[in-house]
């Protein structure tokens, strides 16, 4: 009788390393866009200069990086980029003392609730007002993780990058906040 013996072979194949382009590169950041805008204005409040001014610098980052070969195009390009707007933005409180902490300046972060008519408008509004006060009542590094998971959908993951922390600290953090913003609320829509 005769035996078949299968031999596996495992070849490597290599990769063909191909130039950065900048079209590769404005065709994965487009879908992105929206997210990196929506966490830049997160962090400048209702300066929207600012916020161009944020997302712009980590664009432009990010395409220095991706061309010198230093960021690969991932699934991770998003956290790295609000990672840099975020840097940014501190960096730039540091240099320019005139801009004033968002959670002084407008009442605390923005809730991004879509608008609608009449009566649900004015709902709207309060319901911010609200929000806003409760969530400038955290603490800082628990408002930055409810205003990354919560309000810019990142993962905690992603969370985790961007503040340079590990995944457990921002499940923490965020739970504690989520307590917190709940008894806030309970108590601002209920006083007594």
């Amino acid at each position: 009788m005769l035996s078949l013996a299968v031999v596996s072979l495992t070849m490597e194949i290599p990769r063909i390393k191909q130039e950065p382009r900048r079209e590769d590169f404005e065709r994965f950041l487009a879908p992105l866009l929206p997210r990196l805008n929506a966490f830049a204005r997160q962090l400048a409040g209702s300066n929207s200069e600012l916020a161009r001014d944020i997302a712009q610098e980590a664009i432009i980052k990010g395409f220095q990086s991706y061309m010198a070969g230093k960021l690969e195009l991932s699934n991770r390009t998003i956290s790295w980029l609000a990672t840099v707007a975020r840097n940014e933005f501190l960096m730039m409180k540091r240099k320019d003392r005139r801009i004033v902490d968002f959670s002084e300046e407008d009442g605390g972060y923005e809730a991004h609730i879509p608008p609608h008519d009449g009566q649900r408008d004015a709902d709207n509004s309060d319901t911010r007002e609200i929000l806003n006060q409760a969530l400038a009542e955290l603490p800082e590094e628990q408002r930055e993780v409810v205003e990354l998971v919560d309000m810019n959908q990142f993962d905690y993951e992603e969370a985790a990058d961007i503040l340079g922390i590990p995944v457990g600290t921002v499940r923490s953090r965020l739970s504690r906040a989520r307590l917190k913003l709940a008894a806030k609320l309970h108590f601002m829509v209920n006083p007594a």
